[in-house]
């Protein structure tokens, strides 16, 4: 599968900058999930749930959530 991942391009014309944009990312998304908590709206739950555009790349289309600030001491409910 990761032969098929070329956001950054492949071969002796890869981006310079794609070990950097992974250690970002690396750093990001841990951050916003210790920073705020997501919830998917009711409305997606549903059978329907959101829908995708797939031509180049996969574009969500309706896809809602809410996003708060978490607030310290709260516990996470488990699934």
């Amino acid at each position: 599968m990761d032969h098929y991942y070329i956001p950054f391009g492949m071969g002796p014309r890869v981006c310079l900058g794609q070990k950097v944009a992974h250690m970002e990312m690396g750093k990001v998304v841990p951050q916003l999930v210790r920073t705020f908590d997501f919830e998917l709206d009711d409305s997606l739950k549903s059978e329907e749930g959101w829908k995708t555009f797939n031509h180049w790349l996969v574009e969500p289309h309706g896809l809602k959530c809410k996003i708060e600030v978490h607030k310290p001491g709260a516990l996470v409910e488990k699934a």
